[in-house]
């Protein structure tokens, strides 16, 4: 968003061919990267809806269960 405010103020792109492609590179690699890390979570929802959590059996140290 800021770099678009900069093209717009000076009417071209005053950052250079290098700063050009790592602003689209870094907006590329945050889309993808927040994509997978959603579908991640979407899935591992999914799976605990279909299975539950798991059960286990744990006290503390030094409680005695009976």
């Amino acid at each position: 968003m800021t770099t678009e405010i900069l093209f717009v103020a000076f009417g071209e792109w005053i950052l250079g061919a290098l700063a050009c492609k790592l602003i689209v590179y870094g907006q590329i690699v945050t889309l993808a990267s927040a994509t997978f890390l959603l579908t991640g979570m979407a899935i591992d929802r999914y799976a605990l809806m279909g299975k539950g959590y798991p059960q286990i059996s744990w006290s503390p140290p030094g409680l005695k269960s009976g």
